[in-house]
């Protein structure tokens, strides 16, 4: 009995330090990631391009970054699901920009980047200006939840510029 019981404890011990062992590994994961947020996004829509971007700490934000930013969660509601709590754009309109709305089209310096489906916050003009320390952030794939939908980005808003480390395809 005696046996029994020293075996029993040594169990005891072995699944207590494993346990400890699985908890402080899982901790350690979840503040791996916090950290990895700081310096890293990872973006699956295609209105850039898919795969792993680094974060400049550079707030000089000019037309043609690819940028992160908020927005307020009203907009939400275009969206199927919740993608995340940033968006990933890249900024193709500054108030230097020739923004025309032309037969339901969006033209920027005169690049077509598609229908407005949602045109309840661009209207129906045929130019459009973009205020100072503002951008327009568009992407020529179909449907896409950009400024379309919730119109200009401000400076203000942006969290970070998004550099490219690694692309990936479907």
């Amino acid at each position: 009995m005696d046996i029994l019981k020293v075996m029993n404890q040594i169990t005891a011990s072995k699944i207590f330090k494993y346990t400890k062992y699985l908890l402080y590994t899982f901790i350690g994961f979840l503040l791996l990631l916090v950290v990895l947020e700081q310096f890293f996004v990872f973006n699956t829509s295609e209105s850039v391009p898919m795969g792993i971007y680094k974060y400049k700490f550079d707030r000089n934000f000019v037309k043609n970054d690819i940028v992160t930013f908020t927005k307020d969660s009203s907009y939400d509601r275009f969206l199927p699901e919740k993608l995340g709590r940033y968006y990933i754009k890249k900024l193709v309109a500054d108030e230097k920009s020739v923004v025309v709305i032309k037969n339901n089209h969006i033209y920027v310096d005169g690049d077509d980047y598609g229908l407005i489906y949602h045109n309840d916050f661009l209207p129906q003009l045929l130019t459009l200006p973009i205020k100072k320390d503002c951008f327009l952030a568009l992407s020529k794939t179909k449907q896409s939840f950009d400024s379309r939908y919730y119109g200009q980005v401000c400076r203000k808003e942006i969290i970070k510029k998004a550099v490219l480390l690694h692309e990936y395809r479907k």
